[in-house]
């Protein structure tokens, strides 16, 4: 397999906001790309069309809104996990509750996120997926 070139270590990371909620999809995406490390791919405010932009656009990460209408958060969970190992899922609950995050880990989030929290915690939370990513492909390009 070739090295990854520095351009491939840096990418940014790309990002499918899956929510319904009736605030402004653009805050939340100004939050995240105001970062520098991360691209909004898309918006999606229904199963349907959460999983067609997965399936379209393939992103590193999927904010995924627990109350997101159609099938259940947990069904589409799966479907990503299985469909696009790589990506991450970072659920989105509506308020603080140990009961919704252990849900969404057993359904097998990778990070959880309240909605009512500080916006900041989002973005440690995808910075630390960013490195993560950038930790592997470098070990990668090591063992190539």
């Amino acid at each position: 397999m070739k090295n990854m070139s520095v351009d491939q270590q840096t990418a940014l990371l790309s990002v499918l906001i899956a929510d319904n909620s009736q605030r402004s999809p653009g805050g939340l995406t100004g939050l995240i790309q105001e970062d520098g490390d991360f691209e909004v791919v898309g918006h999606a405010r229904t199963s349907i069309e959460t999983l067609t932009l997965i399936e379209k656009l393939r992103p590193d990460v999927v904010l995924l809104d627990m109350e997101m209408p159609g099938e259940t958060f947990g069904f589409l969970l799966k479907l990503i996990k299985r469909d696009l190992s790589h990506c991450k899922v970072i659920v989105m609950i509506p308020y603080a509750s140990c009961v919704l995050r252990e849900r969404s880990r057993d359904a097998g989030a990778d990070h959880v996120f309240e909605k009512t929290g500080d916006p900041e915690r989002l973005l440690i939370c995808l910075t630390r997926l960013a490195q993560s990513k950038r930790f592997s492909l470098c070990c990668y390009e090591q063992e190539a």
